[in-house]
C-alpha cells in the first residue's frame, strides 16, 4: 500500500488589503501496483495575511499575490491604521524625589 499527499492553496484578496490563503491537503491510498484505492483524508486550513506579515516562507503563488496587492502605499496605510488602532502605551512620568526643607 502506498500513500500520496496532494497539497494545494487557494489565494484571494479580502478587505482590499488582506490576503486569504486556504491550504488543502488530500491524502490518497494506492495499492502496491499503483492503482488508486480511495481518498484517506481531506483537510483545509484558512489563514489571513496582512501587509505586515512575513511571507518569505509562503509558496511562490502566495508571495506573488501579496506583492501585487501590497504596494508601498498600501503598506504605509496599513501601518498608519495599526498605529491608530493600537497606539503605543504612554510612559508614566518619573517621580522626582524632592527634598523638603525645614
Amino acid at each position: 500500500m502506498n500513500i500520496n499527499t496532494e497539497i494545494g492553496s487557494y489565494v484571494r484578496k479580502i478587505d482590499g488589503v488582506k490576503v486569504s490563503v486556504r491550504d488543502k491537503t488530500i491524502v490518497y491510498k494506492y495499492d502496491d501496483d499503483g492503482e488508486y484505492i480511495n481518498e484517506v483524508s481531506r483537510t483545509y486550513n484558512v489563514r489571513n495575511l496582512s501587509p505586515d506579515s512575513d511571507i518569505s516562507g509562503e509558496p511562490q503563488e502566495v508571495q506573488d499575490v501579496c506583492n501585487a496587492v501590497w504596494s508601498d502605499e498600501v503598506k504605509a496605510a496599513w501601518a498608519e491604521k495599526q498605529l491608530a488602532d493600537n497606539p503605543p502605551a504612554e510612559e508614566e512620568p518619573e517621580e522626582s524625589e524632592e527634598e523638603e526643607s525645614d
